[in-house]
């Protein structure tokens, strides 16, 4: 069952386990619990005595379509050198890059915008028939950075809570393969890798 558009208040624990997490809706109660919980998750975890190194570092996003651009590019490109990635999502393209560590702040700077967009046509000027600056839709969003460079995946000292977090700005490139240990480890299983560095017990 998934619960969308529904906020998160605090996880309730009783001494060693999770007892249910108490959201806007209610309270929801489980037997095991994986706590997937981005940039948030040093809050929510902490009064648990759960203790995770992850601050929120805000990137931005411009997508726009591509009508005037159909022959832009058809596999995602990512510059590391101007810092930003372009990636064709259906009709659209999408821009992303820049970080800002400002805390929980999700507006978008105009000028880390304007800096982003100057990047991508140093490379792609053809860009510049599809972009629109009044037109396209720009987001900000938090990157869930570890202060170690390694997301946190495995059990925590309570017994029925795991942790799936702190994958940085490449959760997506990650969520697969972090669920399948995760998903070996709640069942007991040997995972495929070495989890030195990134279970809670021995990250560093």
């Amino acid at each position: 069952m998934f619960h969308f558009n529904t906020t998160i208040n605090r996880i309730v624990h009783s001494g060693d386990r999770v007892e249910s997490v108490e959201t806007c809706d209610g309270r929801i109660a489980g037997d095991r619990y994986v706590a997937a919980l981005a940039s948030y998750s040093s809050a929510l975890l902490s009064p648990l005595g759960v203790k995770v190194s992850i601050y929120p570092a805000k990137g931005i996003t411009v997508t726009a379509p591509d009508d005037a651009w159909p022959q832009g590019p058809q596999v995602p490109v990512i510059d590391d050198t101007r810092l930003f990635g372009l990636v064709h999502l259906g009709r659209h393209y999408r821009l992303s890059g820049s970080v800002e560590f400002n805390g929980w702040d999700t507006t978008p700077h105009s000028a880390r915008v304007k800096a982003l967009i100057v990047n991508v046509l140093s490379v792609f000027p053809d860009f510049a028939r599809c972009y629109n600056e009044q037109t396209a839709q720009v987001w900000a969003g938090l990157r869930p950075m570890p202060s170690s460079g390694n997301p946190y995946v495995g059990a925590t000292k309570l017994k029925n809570l795991y942790l799936n977090c702190g994958h940085g700005h490449i959760g997506w490139t990650l969520a697969c393969g972090s669920s399948h240990l995760l998903a070996d480890l709640i069942a007991g299983r040997k995972p495929a890798i070495d989890m030195t560095g990134l279970t809670p017990a021995t990250h560093l």
